[in-house]
């Protein structure tokens, strides 16, 4: 399968430095490290291509979470992504390449237009899956982690962040001045543990 992903920033123009933002959003695309190719395009977008879902998810999980603890700006950034699956063999074209035809592009667009329309009784989703085939596990994951990141503050997002990277409780327990076993109690409580164990199990199951 190929993912194809197009993002973009949620008010750009209401940061202090909007300009800032863009470059500092196009520095952390540029270093999006599972992607077949990810770059900058228009405006306030960017596009992606990922050879699998777990692998997408994983590295714009990770986007996410560097923009909102590390901001190019005066306060957290945050994204809107859509997501387009293409399942088969043909080779997909390059992110920010002109005259893009592939469904995959499509069906990203579409489901950004998703994220970008609010449902009732729903939670505020930054990211949705449009395209080939049945999608309705893979959609009910991403409605799983907006779920439970809509709870974090900016703690469990930096906690997060560093969990996914593989520290330890005691180590983001000394970088945060807190003990571990108010770490532990965050992990647990505000459901980071679940989390991060949901992007890295999706990545065990489509390894």
């Amino acid at each position: 399968m190929t993912v194809y992903v197009i993002g973009d920033v949620v008010d750009s123009r209401g940061h202090d430095d909007p300009a800032g933002v863009l470059v500092g959003v196009g520095v952390a695309v540029g270093d999006l490290g599972r992607a077949r190719s990810a770059a900058a395009t228009v405006g306030d977008e960017f596009q992606a291509v990922y050879a699998d879902f777990s692998g997408a998810v994983r590295d714009l999980a990770e986007l996410r979470l560097r923009l909102a603890v590390e901001p190019p700006s005066d306060r957290p950034v945050h994204l809107r992504l859509g997501l387009g699956l293409v399942r088969g063999d043909a080779a997909p074209g390059d992110a920010g390449a002109p005259g893009q035809s592939d469904p995959g592009w499509w069906h990203a667009r579409s489901a950004l237009e998703v994220v970008a329309t609010p449902r009732r009784a729903w939670p505020a989703l930054a990211w949705w899956l449009d395209g080939e085939g049945d999608l309705a596990a893979d959609r009910a994951v991403l409605v799983a982690l907006d779920s439970l990141a809509q709870r974090f503050d900016g703690v469990d997002l930096s906690l997060a962040r560093g969990l996914l990277n593989g520290a330890t409780a005691r180590r983001l327990a000394d970088e945060h001045g807190i003990t571990p076993q108010s770490v532990g109690q965050r992990l647990h409580d505000h459901g980071v543990y679940g989390w991060v164990r949901t992007i890295e199990t999706l990545g065990q199951e489509r390894g």
